[in-house]
């Protein structure tokens, strides 16, 4: 939609917002407005990669595959809380610097520390829970090492034990990283931990973003209160997720209802209303959802009929885009990837969804992907 509206002449970036119920839904819009080069910015919230609960769920990461990055190996240390205080920090740097070694090292001679025992044995552990990760990383895709890892430092029971809202919210986009690491796997079909953490430092390089050009705002609908857009895109319109309500509690239901009308009396000249099918929670499988009653409950009148134009307008050959779902690719297809862009199929071995086929794309490189997971559209 943001492409289609570059053909209106009084078009700006600055004019249009995407509205979304929970900070973790911005994660996918951040990611694919990046990659199309889509200045944006992020009102009243964190970009997502910047949000402290993912910084940490990453180092963990970053200090698996590096264990002599120090800043990773001081984030986690103590998170989630191991006792492990201020003091006992300066003192595993202080042995670090004189005797030249990083401090995953120091933790092989904790009799050098001069700590108690009890804290003795929790480096010891630590150290040993990451040895165990770094020694395997390399034979496991990078969702069920996070999964894996989140599960051993009891992570979701840290957050919910705090029983506050901000610590459900943290919660819910620790589970939004995993969808995001599910993401990088189905088009990075043989990507490793080493990839993923690269990508991610691509996508929150600072010198990709230039704030003094126009950018689409990217919001809550609780930040939204008060302003106004000339386009507003609402995201996420289900059931559950929005209106957001657990034991359907008619009061909840209300409040829901008073936000989403907030939500579209932002928009000055349109809104843009979406909803997904299916939506994944926690890196697992695809859920299926239902439309948000909602938008059953707009005056008709109000209404333009259900929009069906493909993604990124009206390229005449990109209308004849349709699905992979019951076609059999064939070599010398022409093809379109969500990534990579359009390429022609060179080779495929095995039939059905389950076929690995090489494309070459327009830029000249090569990719060997998995049919059923590689989303591909065929051209012709």
């Amino acid at each position: 939609e943001i492409k289609n509206l570059e053909n209106l002449q009084s078009y700006s970036r600055d004019d249009i917002a995407v509205f979304y119920r929970t900070n973790a839904q911005s994660r996918a819009l951040e990611e694919v407005l990046t990659r199309n080069k889509i200045n944006y910015k992020v009102i009243g919230g964190l970009r997502f990669y910047e949000r402290k609960e993912i910084k940490d769920v990453i180092a963990y990461l970053r200090l698996i595959v590096n264990p002599n990055d120090g800043i990773s190996f001081d984030r986690i240390i103590n998170f989630p809380t191991r006792g492990i205080g201020k003091t006992t920090l300066e003192k595993i740097h202080e042995i670090a610097k004189k005797e030249n070694s990083s401090y995953m090292q120091v933790l092989e001679k904790t009799d050098k520390l001069s700590i108690s025992k009890k804290q003795k044995k929790t480096l010891l552990e630590f150290r040993q829970f990451i040895l165990k990760y770094q020694q395997s990383y390399h034979k496991v895709d990078t969702a069920s090492i996070a999964t894996d890892i989140l599960l051993d430092i009891d992570l979701k029971n840290y957050y919910e034990n705090q029983n506050t809202h901000d610590a459900i919210e943290r919660w819910a986009n620790v589970e939004e990283l995993l969808n995001s690491i599910a993401d990088f796997q189905e088009y990075r079909q043989g990507g490793s931990l080493s990839d993923f953490l690269e990508e991610v430092s691509l996508l929150t390089d600072i010198d990709n973003w230039n704030q003094s050009k126009e950018a689409v705002t990217l919001m809550t609908v609780h930040s939204s209160k008060g302003l106004e857009f000339n386009y507003v895109n609402i995201i996420g319109l289900e059931d559950g997720l929005f209106p957001m309500i657990r034991g359907y509690d008619d009061m909840d239901l209300e409040e829901e209802r008073r936000l989403f009308y907030v939500a579209i009396t932002r928009a000055q000249k349109s809104v843009f209303m979406t909803y997904a099918k299916t939506r994944m929670r926690f890196g697992g499988q695809p859920n299926v959802t239902i439309k948000s009653r909602f938008i059953n409950e707009i005056p008709d009148n109000l209404l333009l009929a259900e929009y069906k134009k493909p993604k990124f307008g009206e390229n005449k050959q990109n209308l004849n885009l349709v699905s992979n779902n019951n076609i059999k690719i064939k070599l010398h297809s022409l093809v379109e990837h969500k990534i990579f862009g359009k390429g022609k199929v060179i080779s495929v071995e095995g039939e059905g969804q389950n076929s690995k086929i090489v494309i070459l794309f327009n830029n000249n490189e090569r990719k060997k992907l998995i049919y059923k997971y590689a989303n591909l559209k065929i051209l012709s």
